[in-house]
């Protein structure tokens, strides 16, 4: 699905206004699903993005919630719950724009952090990995997407050079080398463990 939006997005045209306003998402699956099926289209665009969202909305609310309960089981359930889903309503009112502008840069920094978990993951269930290099493993590279990210936020000219002489920081990876490089370092250091008794912490 994401392969076809994205090649959606790549392949229609969209008016010089329309980018220059940063808008150009909604009006390409607008467009488009104007092209497709004609009038009903925003009815049936409505009820489509409403369908796919819901599903997603209702197993983040579930899975946080048990969460939020688990640790703290002081709170019920339901009012956290509860509250999770005000929390979303609240946020779906910004509005798509704004909701991208915020939640991009949080990704950006989670997004290196998980997958370089699941890569120590992987090849912890083949090779035995020390403990306190996975650990500077993760640390180094929740380092860097912080410094890929607060670097041109503020404006610190000495961080952002740092990121870009990294290898892939053009590709928007400048993390990718820096968690390989850990990983090999974990098979160095002592106290390996393998994943049958798997501990980060």
């Amino acid at each position: 699905m994401y392969i076809g939006l994205g090649f959606l997005g790549n392949h229609f045209p969209v008016p010089a206004e329309v980018i220059a306003k940063g808008n150009p998402g909604v009006y390409v699956l607008s467009q488009a699903t104007q092209a497709i099926f004609g009038s009903t289209a925003q009815i049936f665009l409505a009820i489509m993005v409403t369908m796919t969202c819901f599903t997603t909305t209702v197993g983040l609310i579930v899975s946080t919630g048990e969460f939020f309960n688990n640790t703290f089981p002081k709170v019920s359930y339901k009012t956290y719950a509860t509250i999770f889903t005000l929390i979303g309503y609240a946020i779906a009112n910004l509005g798509l724009n704004a909701i991208i502008q915020y939640s991009v840069p949080v990704l950006q920094i989670l997004y290196p952090v998980t997958i370089v978990i699941v890569m120590i993951v992987i090849v912890n269930k083949f090779l035995a990995l020390s403990k306190i290099g996975m650990q500077l493993t993760v640390v180094l590279v929740t380092l860097v997407a912080f410094a890929n990210i607060l670097g041109p936020l503020f404006k610190v000219q000495v961080v952002m050079n740092a990121v870009n002489a990294l290898p892939f920081a053009q590709a928007s990876l400048p993390w990718l080398v820096p968690a390989l490089l850990g990983i090999i370092l974990s098979l160095l250091l002592p106290d390996k463990q393998k994943s049958d008794s798997f501990e980060m912490i």
